[in-house]
């Protein structure tokens, strides 16, 4: 199922404080990870590297290959 959200100000925020603090982490990477962390979905991603590393950040969030 695919899921559009808006962002809200609390997913902004978390996206913010993820950015802050993981190393290159870009804004729309922690976007999709902390919309993901407010539902406890997963993400299917073809760039698992990047969003593993905002696991430490998101660690209820699992990350699996979409498999390019």
């Amino acid at each position: 199922m695919l899921v559009i959200d808006r962002l809200t100000d609390a997913c902004a925020k978390l996206a913010g404080e993820a950015i802050a603090r993981v190393p290159g982490a870009t804004a729309v990477d922690a976007i999709v990870m902390a919309s993901a962390a407010s539902r406890g979905d997963a993400v299917f991603t073809s760039d698992v590297d990047d969003l593993e590393r905002l696991r430490a950040h998101f660690p209820g969030v699992r990350v699996l290959s979409a498999g390019t």
